[in-house]
């Protein structure tokens, strides 16, 4: 039986660590990119993943926004 991976929680960090955190997953989801290219990467689902975390992360930043 497959565990649940415990989602992160963006809401919680500040606006600057999520800033950082956005540019590590846009920077993952161009190598995720090239490799799908390149035929290397198995996990092709992969990229679906990484594009909800930058949406999440996204939202998270916007709402903060909002808020001030």
């Amino acid at each position: 039986m497959a565990t649940a991976r415990k989602k992160m929680s963006y809401n919680e960090k500040e606006p600057k660590d999520l800033v950082a955190v956005l540019k590590e997953k846009e920077e993952k989801l161009l190598q995720t990119d090239i490799a799908v290219v390149q035929g290397k990467l198995k996990n092709v689902h992969e990229k679906r993943k990484i594009l909800k975390e930058i949406a999440r992360i996204k939202t998270a930043l916007r709402s903060k926004e909002v808020r001030n």
